[in-house]
């Protein structure tokens, strides 16, 4: 936790619930899993099946144990990046000039 590095008293100034502490993290896996999951599905399908597995397999490298975690944090980027490289057409037209 960076921000308790920083403020040695956080934890006593402002303390979190003990469920809220614990279902945090998975929540957050388990919603970009989801919204990745989301995109497999779309028709068209907008991210490779392949995407969503490479986020879960890091996830479960940092389960596993935390001396994979640079691994584990590759994948994570890896997992997402397909999301930006997506070209999609605009709707955008320029205005017509007169003349």
């Amino acid at each position: 936790m960076i921000l308790g590095d920083l403020f040695a008293d956080l934890d006593t100034a402002a303390p979190l619930p003990e469920p809220l502490d614990m279902i945090g993290p998975l929540a957050f896996e388990l919603g970009l899993l989801t919204l990745l999951v989301m995109l497999v599905a779309a028709k068209p399908r907008l991210l490779p099946a392949w995407s969503p597995l490479l986020v879960l397999v890091g996830f479960l490298l940092f389960t596993a144990n935390l001396d994979l975690l640079p691994i584990g944090a590759l994948l994570l980027t890896a997992g997402p990046t397909p999301v930006a490289r997506t070209s999609r057409p605009t709707s955008f037209t320029a205005p017509r000039t007169a003349g």
